[in-house]
C-alpha cells in the first residue's frame, strides 16, 4: 500500500488573494474546505501533511506547484477544460476546488507538467 494513501488530498483554486481548499481522504470525500490568504497557504501546507494537491494548471499554479514540490508533496495540474465552473442563475461561473475531484486526478488522465 501506498505510503501518501492515507494522506489527504487537496484541491486548490487559486486567485488573486484568497485562495479556496477542499480537503478530502482517501475515498475523495471532501471532508473540510478552507478559505486563504497567500501567507496562510504557504503557512498551511508547511505544518500539514498532504498526499497529493491538485489544481487547474495556470501561470501561478506552476509557481505553488515549484513550492509545495520542495515540500515533499506531490502535485498534479490539470489543463483548465477538465476544471468545469459551476454555473447557476444567481452566481457568475467559477471554478471550485471540488471540480478536480472530478477528474479524480487519475495516473492515466491528461494533466499538464
Amino acid at each position: 500500500m501506498n505510503a501518501t494513501a492515507a494522506l489527504p488530498i487537496v484541491g486548490v483554486d487559486l486567485a488573486k488573494s484568497v485562495f479556496q481548499l477542499a480537503i478530502a481522504d482517501a475515498n475523495w470525500r471532501v471532508v473540510e474546505r478552507q478559505r486563504l490568504t497567500r501567507t496562510q497557504f504557504e503557512r498551511w501546507f508547511a505544518n500539514r501533511a498532504v498526499g497529493l494537491v491538485v489544481m487547474e494548471a495556470c501561470g501561478s499554479a506552476h509557481h505553488w506547484a515549484r513550492c509545495l514540490s520542495g515540500l515533499g508533496i506531490e502535485v498534479r495540474l490539470l489543463p483548465a477544460p477538465y476544471v468545469r465552473p459551476t454555473s447557476s442563475a444567481t452566481r457568475p461561473m467559477r471554478p471550485r476546488p471540488r471540480h478536480c475531484w472530478r477528474r479524480r486526478a487519475a495516473p492515466t488522465s491528461s494533466r499538464c507538467a
